[in-house]
């Protein structure tokens, strides 16, 4: 027998490209042993890990169901920890916090601040002189709506008395009751003659006692603490803001402003009031803690915080009467005496007229959370609870001593006079604070740690034995592939540099010159065939469905591609405006989106043709107009906007875009439906001429809608979306300046119907016999005489020649083109200079683009 040859290291195959391939049987041993030698590190890793379980993992070698299903087992733990660590990371994340409760003792505590108002603020005796300011009286009290009768402003006596006056804090202060009539007796832990300040606030009139916080006490109970006595003085009650009798006690923070309309406890005469007081502290996290579950505090300690109150401390109560003084003063041009602010003040004409109807709505508004007033909760909050408990005042025995030291009948004192007993229950109080329930990263890393050792008893030391064993086997792979890559690179060298060398021979010899670039329409029109065999796909089967693809075929070639294509164009212009350079794959995305736009406006032609009854299209009849169609059009403009979804989702489902664009078009569709409804019912056809609503609003929001959106805003929010511009700055921007072009454009528009060429602007203009709301006729009513206005009523909305011309006639005597051309000349400087400033990031190519193309247009 004849021995074969055997070569004990090299052995020739056929390689793929028909040449021979060597292989070294010495580098794949090399190879083999490289790759023993990570399976040992893996496996020694897993039986020394401090990780638990792993090693039991590394059992497998000896018993495999044993191995796998402590691989279960580790699984879930790993599972576990790691859903425990995106829960750990969300929650630090989420900004949680703790309350904290705790109880401040003093051995002398500061006393709150107490404000008293009597509910008969006004005294009858200073403010009333005559039955006429009676009358002033009540018609801005609370009873107003119980009487019939009005004050007559007309009535001199107003005017010589001072009623259309602005009212002083001297007059104001002036009309309220005596202070040594109303507080009989005043005293704090047994010290009498207390100094009350008088302030101004909803009620009138009323009295503060230690707003400076001065008063402290190391007592309590109710021997102790406040004490006063009270007169009311019913019989000099004048009308007001209330309808019940006594006063009113409001106990609030030292330096705060007092709100007797929400706040405080009423004590009515002949009553003696036992009231408790206990103190509250909250003092909660400012941002980016939510403390108050949804909002954020006000952090009135922050250094940037600016208190527009000050001397005033910040409080919710002092932020809405700013507001709505603000708000008061926008509608009534003033604000009552002791409003914050620096505003003019109000006359009584004015109280009684403006300043308290803008009050009630306000107030109204504010019940509904309707106010608009960012009034935050401060971060630190004290509050007083007060438990009232009463009883009869005076006593049978007190009341003779009062008889005789106060000269007053025992019925007056009863019906008048009343008792306040108010103290601390306790010389402490309770704070409530929030506190971060994370206050360093190392909490977290304590909790993950905590979780991880409680799973698979793991620790930093055995994370670093995962980056050592990571490091080990990417060094180990990276040693086997370098020596491999080392002993064949040499081989490999020569073979590349042939392989070049002939590739490079063939490109020179077989180089074809680059196709010359059509035009941007020429580009934009070979698409056209394309997406329109597009819109058959699906139905090819359904030979019934043969005449349908056919009409509808039809109805595509007549509609679409015949105009002048500059909103389908826009897109392309403007995206590369955007971009500085496109794929072709951009390219075609953009014109197939331009196209897009197209179909979507031949879905409004078709409809709006029907609508306002056109004759022609285009330079050609209307498709309804041409025979065999008719009403049929109505669906036919329902297809041609499916055609614009059937595209989008055919070459643009897969792009991040898709669903920005779409629900930009459902958008626009809406807007301009609302916009062709809106010009419709204020200009119906066929019924009587009514100027009424034909206004500059109503034409400037028909304009916006209608045109606006779909014509000049779509193709160039479709390029921002392309160039994933997609934050609501940027867009609202854009749609600033390309609404008010749209509006330049219809104003075009409008007086291109009345004067262009049909057989250059494609149609005959038929606004007048429409009765349309056109600009033209806007501006004939503002100039017009009422002879001149008649002209218009008897021979506007008539398809009468005549008639027509008769219009015509009375705008060229109002002189329309010329203010025409008046308006083109300064609203494109107007828009060039919106385009300058509002442009922000964005190129202002893009707008320039568009205005350019516009300006002075014929067609």
């Amino acid at each position: 027998m004849i021995p074969f040859p055997i070569h004990s290291q090299k052995s020739d195959i056929s390689s793929e490209n028909g040449g021979d391939k060597t292989i070294d049987h010495g580098e794949f041993n090399e190879k083999e042993n490289g790759r023993q030698s990570l399976r040992e590190l893996w496996w020694e890793f897993l039986s020394e890990t401090t990780c638990h379980g792993l090693g039991k993992v590394g059992s497998m070698r000896r018993n495999r169901l044993r191995g796998i299903l402590w691989m279960v087992f580790l699984i879930t733990s790993m599972s576990t920890i790691i859903w425990f660590l995106v829960d750990e990371v969300r929650s630090y994340y989420s900004y949680p916090y703790l309350s904290k409760t705790s109880l401040e003792t003093f051995k002398r505590m500061p006393f709150p601040a107490v404000t008293i108002c009597n509910m008969g603020s006004k005294n009858k005796s200073r403010s009333s002189k005559t039955e006429k300011d009676e009358l002033y009286w009540l018609s801005i009290s609370s009873m107003s709506v119980f009487s019939s009768k009005r004050v007559n402003w007309t009535d001199s006596y107003y005017e010589e008395n001072g009623y259309f006056e602005p009212i002083s804090l001297e007059q104001e202060l002036s009309m309220g009751m005596d202070v040594s009539k109303f507080i009989l007796s005043s005293a704090f832990d047994f010290m009498g003659e207390l100094e009350f300040e008088p302030i101004l606030t909803s009620l009138g009139v009323c009295y503060t006692w230690n707003g400076d916080g001065k008063a402290t006490t190391k007592m309590s109970g109710s021997l102790y603490n406040l004490h006063l006595i009270l007169d009311i003085n019913r019989e000099l009650y004048e009308a007001g803001l209330t309808t019940s009798t006594g006063v009113k006690l409001i106990v609030h923070e030292p330096g705060t402003i007092a709100d007797p309309i929400n706040q405080g406890f009423t004590v009515a005469p002949g009553v003696s009031v036992l009231a408790s007081v206990s103190k509250k502290r909250f003092t909660f996290l400012p941002y980016p803690f939510h403390a108050f579950v949804e909002d954020y505090c006000l952090d009135t300690m922050a250094p940037d915080f600016i208190n527009k109150f000050h001397p005033l401390p910040y409080s919710v109560g002092a932020c809405k009467k700013f507001c709505f003084a603000e708000k008061i003063f926008k509608r009534c041009g003033c604000v009552q005496v002791g409003d914050l602010g620096n505003h003019s003040i109000c006359s009584k004409y004015q109280i009684s007229t403006c300043y308290l109807k803008e009050m009630v709505r306000l107030l109204y508004k504010d019940v509904k959370d309707d106010a608009s007033c960012d009034c935050p909760h401060p971060c630190e909050q004290t509050t007083y609870d007060v438990i009232v408990s009463t009883s009869q005042f005076p006593s049978d025995l007190f009341v003779k001593t009062l008889e005789s030291h106060l000269n007053m009948s025992e019925e007056r004192i009863r019906s008048n006079l009343l008792e306040i007993n108010l103290f601390y229950d306790k010389l402490y109080y309770l704070w409530v604070r929030q506190i971060p329930k994370y206050e360093r990263i190392g909490d977290v890393l304590a909790s993950i740690g905590g979780q991880m050792g409680l799973f698979i008893g793991a620790s930093v030391l055995t994370i670093m034995e995962f980056i050592e064993i990571i490091f080990l086997l990417l060094a180990g792979y990276s040693n086997i592939t370098y020596r491999k890559q080392h002993d064949i690179g040499n081989r490999e060298t020569y073979n590349n540099i042939a392989r070049l060398t002939i590739a490079n021979s063939m490109n020179n010899h077989n180089s074809v010159p680059k196709k010359a670039k059509l035009d941007e329409l020429g580009e934009f029109d070979k698409l056209f065939p394309e997406l329109l065999e597009c819109l058959n796909e699906g139905c090819s089967k359904e030979k019934e469905l043969d005449k349908v693809l056919s009409w509808f075929k039809e109805v595509s070639e007549y509609n679409v591609p015949h105009g002048k294509k500059n909103r389908g164009l826009s897109v392309i212009a403007s995206l590369r405006c955007f971009k500085e350079t496109l794929s072709e794959e951009e390219e075609k995305i953009a014109r197939i989106l331009g196209w897009c736009i197209e179909w979507f406006q031949a879905f409004f032609l078709v409809a709006d043709d029907v609508m306002d009854s056109s004759i022609t299209r285009r330079g050609k009849p209307c498709w309804y107009k041409k025979e065999g169609v008719g009403l049929v059009a109505l669906n036919d403009a329902i297809y041609l906007e499916c055609c614009v979804y059937h595209i989008l989702r055919k070459y643009c489902r897969h792009k991040t875009y898709y669903v920005d664009i779409v629900d930009l078009f459902h958008q626009t569709c809406m807007q301009t439906v609302r916009g062709q409804c809106l010009d419709l019912i204020t200009a119906p056809s066929g019924g009587k001429v009514d100027f009424t609503d034909f206004t500059e609003d109503r034409y400037n929001t028909i304009v916006k809608w209608k045109t606006g959106y779909y014509s000049f805003y779509l193709p160039v929010a479709i390029a921002m979306y392309m160039s994933s511009i997609t934050d609501d700055d940027s867009h609202e921007r854009a749609q600033h300046i390309l609404l008010h072009m749209g509006r330049y454009f219809q104003i075009q528009d409008d007086y291109l119907d009345c004067y262009g060429d049909p057989e250059v602007i494609g149609k005959i203009g038929t606004d007048i016999q429409e009765n349309k709301c056109s600009w033209l006729v806007i501006q004939a009513l503002k100039k017009a005489t009422e002879s001149q206005r008649e002209i218009l009523e008897n021979n506007y909305a008539d398809t009468d020649p005549s008639k027509v011309q008769k219009v015509k006639d009375l705008y060229q005597e109002l002189k329309l083109k010329e203010l025409y051309h008046e308006f083109e000349e300064e609203s494109y400087t107007e828009l060039l200079t919106l385009i300058e400033n509002l442009s922000g990031s964005m190129p202002k190519s893009v707008f320039q683009g568009f205005a350019k193309k516009i300006y002075k247009r014929d067609k």
